[in-house]
C-alpha cells in the first residue's frame, strides 16, 4: 500500500484511545474510517486512533442543518441504528444455535462472515455520531451564540444530560428493587447465609433466584471492555444481592442518589425550554446532544456484548488451529472468514503484538493492516503532525471547579492500583470500568471527549472537576507531575 505521507502532514487530526485490543475494536474502526479517514495504532493494548477533523466536523455540520430543522431527525438515524442492530440480534441467535463442534470450517467460515458484516454495518451508523467528539462543544455554543444566548453550566448540564440512565445505573437499581422487593420475606432472612448452590435447591428462594437469573441474562456481558471481556456468572449477581442485603442502607442511599439527580436533571431541563423562549432549531439542538448521549450508551452496551460472541468465534478458531486465543486479538474479525494459518501468519500476528496500524487507504476505499517497524514509523508521523498542533495544555470544561494535585496516568486496568484518593486522573478516555477510581478523584483530565462523553457525564453527577478533550494530557504529563485543573477555564496546568 503506498502512503501519502503528504496528506497525512496537511491533515488535521483528532486522536482517541486507550486500553483497546484490534480484534474489538477493527470494525467500529473500519467504519469510522470510511468517513474521518486516519488509522488506529496499537503497541500491545495501548491504542491510538486518528480521525481526520475536517471531515469530522463536515458530517457533523451536516447531521445538524438536517436536526435543525427536524427534531425527530436524530430519532431517525437511531431507528436506523436499532433496525441494523436486529440484523445482528439474528447472527448473534445463530451463533447460539449451533454446535461448533458440528459446524464445517466452512459452515463457521459463514458463520464469522454473516456476524462481522453485520457488525460492520451497524457500525456505519453508529460512527456518525463520532464527528461531535472534536466539534459538538463549538457547534453548541455558535448556535447559542448567534441567538445572543446564555446559559449557566448547570443549565447546559441539563439540557444535554441523557434521558435514560446509564446501563450501569440500570442494573444497580434492578438489584436493590429486588431487595425491596423481597424485604422481610422469609426467603431473604436466610439469603445471606446461603451459598448459591445451596439456595438453588432452597424452595421459598426460587422466585429470587427466577429474577437473578433474568438480570444475570441481560447484563452477563457487563464487565466487558475494548481490552478484554469477563462472563459474569450467576453466583456474581448472586454475591452483588448479598452485599445490598448486608449492607442496605449504603446501596439505598446510592439508589436514592441516582433517581434524585436523574430526575433533577429531566425536570432542570423541562423547566429550562418552557421558560426560556428559544427558536425552535435551538431547542433541537438541545434534543440532538441529549439523544446523542442516551446512543453513546447504547454503543457501548451493544459492543460489550459483541464481544463475548467474538470471543466465542475466536475461541474455536483457537482450538481448530491449534494456537493460543490470546494471539487472535491481534487478528481481524474479517481475516477469519477465510484464513490459513499457516506459518507465515502466526509470525504475523506475533509481529502485530509490537505494533499493529490499521490504515485508510483511499485508493481503496478500505483499511488496510500495516505491522512491525513499518506501523511504527507511520504512527510517528501521524504522532508528529498531531503533536505540532497544540501549544497550550487546554480542553472543555465538562464540569467546572479548580484544584491541584498530583496526577496519574490511567491508560489499562493495571493503573488503578497506583492511584491514590484526591490524584488527578489523566486518561485517554473513561469507560464504565474506570468508575470505582473516578470516584476517589480530585479531578479528571481527558484527552478525548465531548460534552456528551462519559467522562463529563459522570464527572457531573460525581460533582468532580473535570476537563475534557484536551487531546495531548497523556502526552504531556507523567506520574507525579503537580498540576492545577481549572475546570472553570478549561485549562490544565503543571506547576512542577
Amino acid at each position: 500500500m503506498k502512503i501519502n505521507y503528504k496528506i497525512i502532514s496537511k491533515t488535521k487530526w483528532y486522536r482517541q484511545g486507550g486500553a483497546i485490543m484490534p480484534y474489538y475494536s477493527n470494525q467500529p474502526y473500519r467504519a469510522a474510517m470510511t468517513y474521518y479517514a486516519g488509522c488506529s495504532y496499537n503497541q500491545g493494548e495501548n491504542n491510538y486512533g486518528y480521525l481526520d477533523m475536517t471531515k469530522e466536523r463536515q458530517m457533523a455540520d451536516s447531521l445538524m442543518a438536517k436536526q435543525k430543522k427536524n427534531k425527530k431527525y436524530i430519532d431517525i438515524l437511531f431507528a436506523k441504528w436499532n433496525q441494523r442492530q436486529a440484523l445482528s440480534n439474528q447472527a448473534i441467535t445463530k451463533i447460539n444455535q449451533v454446535d461448533f463442534s458440528t459446524l464445517s470450517n466452512t459452515q463457521l467460515f459463514k458463520l464469522i462472515k454473516n456476524f462481522s458484516t453485520n457488525q460492520f454495518n451497524l457500525w456505519k451508523v453508529g460512527a456518525l455520531i463520532e464527528s461531535f467528539d472534536s466539534c459538538g462543544e463549538e457547534i453548541l455554543n455558535q448556535s447559542l451564540k448567534n441567538i445572543n444566548s446564555q446559559f449557566s453550566k448547570d443549565q447546559l448540564k441539563a439540557l444535554t444530560y441523557p434521558y435514560n440512565l446509564s446501563y450501569l445505573h440500570q442494573l444497580k437499581l434492578e438489584l436493590v428493587n429486588l431487595f425491596l422487593r423481597y424485604q422481610g420475606s422469609f426467603a431473604m432472612k436466610s439469603i445471606s447465609k446461603k451459598s448459591l448452590r445451596d439456595f438453588k435447591n432452597y424452595k421459598p428462594g426460587q422466585r429470587i433466584l427466577k429474577q437473578l437469573s433474568v438480570i444475570q441474562k441481560n447484563y452477563f456481558w457487563a464487565a466487558n471492555s475494548w481490552a478484554s471481556t469477563k462472563l459474569l456468572s450467576l453466583n456474581y449477581f448472586y454475591g452483588e444481592f448479598k452485599k445490598i442485603i448486608n449492607n442496605k442502607q449504603k446501596y439505598l442511599h446510592d439508589r436514592k442518589k441516582i433517581i434524585d439527580f436523574h430526575n433533577k436533571q429531566q425536570q432542570m431541563r423541562k423547566q429550562i425550554l418552557k421558560n426560556s423562549k428559544l427558536p425552535p432549531h435551538i431547542k433541537n439542538i438541545f434534543y440532538f446532544f441529549a439523544k446523542q448521549s442516551d446512543w453513546r450508551e447504547v454503543r457501548k452496551a451493544r459492543n460489550m456484548l459483541d464481544e463475548f460472541y467474538m470471543d466465542l468465534l475466536r475461541t474455536e478458531i483457537a482450538r481448530r488451529n491449534k494456537i493460543k486465543p490470546e494471539l487472535l486479538l491481534f487478528s481481524d474479525l474479517s481475516e477469519l472468514t477465510d484464513i490459513k494459518f499457516s506459518p507465515g501468519y502466526i509470525s504475523e500476528l506475533e509481529c502485530r503484538k509490537k505494533h499493529y496500524l490499521l490504515l485508510w487507504d483511499e485508493k481503496s476505499k478500505k483499511a488496510k493492516i500495516v505491522s512491525g517497524q513499518e506501523a511504527r514509523e507511520i504512527h510517528a508521523i501521524f504522532l508528529r503532525v498531531f503533536n505540532h498542533q497544540f501549544k497550550n495544555l487546554q480542553g472543555v470544561s465538562a464540569c467546572a471547579g479548580k484544584i491541584k494535585g498530583t496526577a496519574k496516568l490511567v491508560i489499562t486496568k493495571s493503573d488503578f492500583k497506583k492511584f491514590n484518593k484526591g490524584d488527578i486522573m489523566v486518561t485517554q478516555m473513561t469507560r464504565p470500568e474506570f468508575l470505582p477510581i473516578m470516584k476517589k478523584a480530585g479531578a479528571i483530565v481527558t484527552d478525548e471527549g465531548g460534552i456528551t462523553s462519559h467522562a463529563a457525564i459522570l464527572s457531573r453527577e460525581l460533582n468532580i472537576p473535570c476537563v475534557i478533550g484536551t487531546q495531548v494530557a497523556t502526552n504531556r504529563l507523567n506520574d507525579g507531575d503537580e498540576v492545577e485543573v481549572d475546570a472553570f477555564q478549561g485549562i490544565v496546568r503543571l506547576l512542577k
